[in-house]
Parts: C-alpha cells; structure tokens; sequence
C-alpha cells in the first residue's frame, strides 16, 4: 500500500498530487480530524501513526535528495 495526501492533511493546505490507479484498490480518507481524536482517545497509536508518516516522509525527502545531487553532478560535468 501507499500513504498520499498526507502533507495537505498536516498543513491544512489543498492536496499537492492527483493519482490514478492501475488496478482496483481499497482507499482510506484518514482526515485531520481523525487524527485529532486519535490523539485525544488513543494518543499511544497517534505516536505509532506519526511515527509512520514521519518515516514515510523521511525516506521521500532522502530520495528526492539523492536525486537533487545527481542532478547537481550532471549540471556541473564538462561537456565534451
């Protein structure tokens, strides 16, 4: 499974993507006012469920800037 929209939701902000499945799929809207009654009712899952959303996060900042760095090495190679 993916996670999307989830920086719109932390932001209150309008989504930043559109997607389009391949193949049927099962969808869960989780709305900002669902994670804040999570946090209120059940905060040791709210951690659990931040902390996955943080990781999640992480790994697409890291990438993204894995690839900002080849694209900085490409611009900087001399042509030939």
């Amino acid at each position: 499974g993916n996670v999307v929209g989830e920086i719109s939701s932390y932001l209150k902000i309008n989504r930043t993507a559109t997607i389009v499945a391949r193949t049927d799929c099962i969808l869960q809207e989780f709305s900002l006012k669902s994670l804040i009654n999570l946090c209120k009712h059940n905060p040791k899952l709210a951690v659990k469920f931040h902390i996955f959303i943080a990781t999640i996060l992480a790994k697409r900042v890291n990438f993204l800037t894995s690839q900002l760095e080849i694209l900085d090495h490409d611009m900087h190679v001399p042509l030939e």
